[in-house]
């Protein structure tokens, strides 16, 4: 961050210091991202993670990692750049700051704000310009021969074909999927 009368500069975008939240640390992973913050402090946190939202910790835990396919952003008080997440987030294409001091304190649980972790830096409202620099999320799997095994064996578990219990079709025979079978 470099300050130009009285303003700090993130990613090349000049911000209002008041709009500044969270200022320093180290970037694990590169990127400008936005969503609601989500502090964790337990385990049983991460079963309220919404989809977009901003993981922020107190550390940056192994566990953690499990979230990041639904993170828009990370961001830790403590964890090192070579570490699990980092490793993690860096594979996903998700923006991380690692050692953005007193983030559980100050971060607003909810309030969506955009994270800058080139600029090692999280503000305050969306800023367009920065937000305008980010790069949409590769999917990892997709056109993998995983995937591929994956999309076709959930044609025989997810479609439900049985859909009318009254129907003279409604027979275990006519059964096509495990959903099928579930719902008769």
């Amino acid at each position: 961050m470099e300050a130009t009368s009285g303003r700090q500069r993130g990613a090349g975008v000049e911000i209002a210091p008041e709009a500044v939240l969270v200022k320093g640390g180290s970037t694990a992973s590169s990127g400008v991202a936005v969503g609601p913050i989500f502090v964790v402090r337990k385990n049983s946190d991460a079963l309220q993670f919404p989809a977009g939202g901003v993981l922020v910790a107190a550390q940056a835990l192994p566990r953690w990692a499990a979230l990041l396919s639904r993170a828009s952003a990370v961001v830790t008080e403590q964890g090192s750049v070579a570490g699990h997440p980092a490793n993690v987030a860096r594979e996903f294409g998700v923006p991380a700051l690692f050692g953005g001091e007193g983030a559980t304190d100050v971060l607003p649980n909810g309030e969506a704000v955009p994270v800058d972790a080139d600029g090692l830096c999280i503000h305050r409202g969306r800023i367009e310009e920065l937000l305008g620099q980010t790069e949409p999320k590769k999917n990892l799997m997709e056109g993998s021969p995983v995937h591929e095994v994956l999309k076709e064996v959930s044609q025989h578990i997810i479609p439900l074909y049985l859909l009318d219990p009254d129907s003279p079709d409604f027979r275990p025979e006519n059964c096509r999927t495990l959903h099928d079978v579930i719902h008769y």
